[in-house]
């Protein structure tokens, strides 16, 4: 059978169609995996240099909310580092839920290593944080923490700690306690943890040094009623209650007026919280807690651009817990640029000896030589659900 010129042509002009069609696909497939996520293409030289960062928080739990601005905070600021292309860098944060649990949170440390590959971490809770210490430190990741316990020190560990100390806290408490609103029988309630158990220990000696007294009842994870614990502390007669727990403490100020226990309520940062109102409703009326110098209107530059994005972003007003984990990333990032080098111990190193950052939210941060962050510390009081400088 003879074919003609005619479909000869046309088969040959078939072929060339069918093979251009398969080489450009190749090409196509070859250049997909060299995009970023602006679908533009990125040669295999790349001049963007990626920085693996995990984050290990309590995402679900009695910490949860607390975990969750966290989050926020570290996805604002990679976010913004991202679009901004610091120094050609580009930054992936992986983030993992503790549960406020030490086995989990030492699983989700041995994922962000083996599989992500982190150089850095950023942890809570000091009962999850202390474990993954002697993990973290032997791998060469530097951890950045708010975890509060006194075993946290950067002379053991590579660790930054990012937020107050209990014992920074507890003591100015203390203080103004007896000096300044003329308390001399303490009561107080605390959750019989790592970290909280601190806050108790710091404030009562301090008190008791002033002159004086105090009376500690203690409750473990899990407990929503504080009855027992309560009536034993109003019967020994305080005339105010240092509360030290996460989302218990406002439900502990419900239970304690509902007992009688109607006297000035202190707490720590952990007041800080749209759930300490809404489990204390009226209750909460007047209570006193101490933090660090917060004031999201300020004329910072840094905390202005922060506070838009965030409230774009969130449709609320951010709080000092994700201010001081978006200034966490904002310093570690600004620091491996000024260092110009990845390697965790240089940039400790680096961080430990400057006393000003340009990219931070909160002016004057800096750290001593214990890996600590210094910061001034100020008293909010609960008026109208809102939470108001003590004047």
């Amino acid at each position: 059978m003879k074919i003609s010129k005619q479909l000869k042509f046309g088969l040959i002009i078939s072929i060339i169609l069918i093979l251009s069609v398969a080489i450009i696909s190749i090409i196509s497939i070859s250049n997909l995996d060299n995009k970023n996520i602006t679908g533009k293409i990125i040669k295999e030289n790349s001049k963007y240099e990626t920085i693996n960062i995990g984050a290990i928080l309590p995402l679900t739990g009695n910490a949860a909310e607390f975990g969750l601005w966290m989050k926020q905070g570290l996805q604002l600021a990679v976010e913004n580092t991202n679009d901004d292309k610091i120094n050609n860098k580009k930054i992936k944060i992986f983030f993992e839920d503790s549960q406020s649990d030490v086995k989990t949170g030492l699983s989700a440390y041995k994922k962000l290593k083996e599989i992500n590959k982190i150089d850095y971490l950023f942890t809570s809770i000091s009962s999850v944080t202390i474990p993954i210490l002697g993990e973290s430190t032997k791998d060469n990741v530097l951890v950045l923490t708010s975890s509060t316990h006194s075993k946290i020190n950067s002379k053991e560990y590579l660790v930054l700690r990012i937020y107050l100390t209990p014992e920074k806290t507890s003591q100015k408490m203390a203080e103004f306690a007896y000096n300044k609103l003329n308390k001399k029988r303490a009561g107080i309630i605390y959750l019989n943890d790592e970290s909280l158990s601190e806050y108790e220990k710091y404030f009562s000696t301090t008190f008791e040094n002033l002159g004086g007294k105090t009376y500690s009842e203690n409750f473990n994870y899990g407990e929503t009623d504080f009855k027992t614990q309560l009536t034993k502390i109003k019967q020994w007669a305080p005339d105010c209650l240092y509360i030290c727990g996460w989302d218990e403490n406002g439900l502990i100020m419900k239970q304690a007026k509902e007992l009688g226990l109607d006297v000035q309520y202190l707490g720590t940062m952990t007041f800080n919280s749209e759930d300490t109102i809404k489990n204390a409703r009226s209750a909460a009326e007047n209570a006193i807690f101490a933090e660090f110098a917060f004031n999201p209107d300020t004329k910072n530059e840094n905390m202005k651009e922060f506070k838009q994005k965030y409230i774009q972003k969130y449709n609320k007003e951010p709080t000092s817990t994700t201010a001081l984990f978006y200034d966490g990333m904002k310093i570690l990032i600004e620091t491996i640029n000024e260092a110009n080098t990845k390697d965790p111990k240089k940039v400790f190193e680096t961080i430990i000896n400057k006393d000003q950052y340009s990219s931070t939210t909160i002016e004057d941060i800096s750290f001593d030589s214990n890996g600590d962050i210094i910061l001034p510390i100020t008293f909010k009081i609960i008026q109208n659900s809102q939470f108001v400088d003590y004047k």
